[in-house]
């Protein structure tokens, strides 16, 4: 399906996807961490493992992004996967997401608006 779209278009898909990626890359990491019985368990846990797959298929994903799309772009736009890992874990983990991670969710928004235009 992403190869029947226009480059920039399945550009913006694999950016979406290395973002979805990199965010389940992060909470897998955590769910590895706090499921391991010692910190050195925590690096060869299940979750752990998977996170690290899940990061590889987003770097993938990220460089059949940048193909197309200018890394200036592209790097910034991450970001948006850091507010969204923060917010689930809020909800998976109780983490904290008050006014200040709104705030900075709104600026990143802005930010994502001026440059995406």
């Amino acid at each position: 399906m992403i190869a029947s779209l226009s480059p920039l278009a399945s550009a913006y898909a694999f950016l979406v996807l290395a973002i979805v990626l990199n965010m389940a890359g992060h909470l897998l990491f955590k769910a590895g961490a706090v499921a391991a019985a010692d910190p050195l368990a925590s690096y060869v846990a299940p979750y752990t493992l998977l996170g690290f797959g899940a990061y590889g298929l987003s770097a993938l994903a990220y460089i059949a992004a940048l193909r197309v799309m200018p890394l200036s772009v592209a790097m910034p736009s991450m970001v948006v996967g850091y507010l969204g890992t923060a917010l689930v874990a809020h909800f998976l983990w109780g983490e904290a997401f008050g006014a200040r991670q709104w705030a900075a969710f709104v600026l990143i928004a802005a930010g994502m608006f001026l440059l995406h235009r």
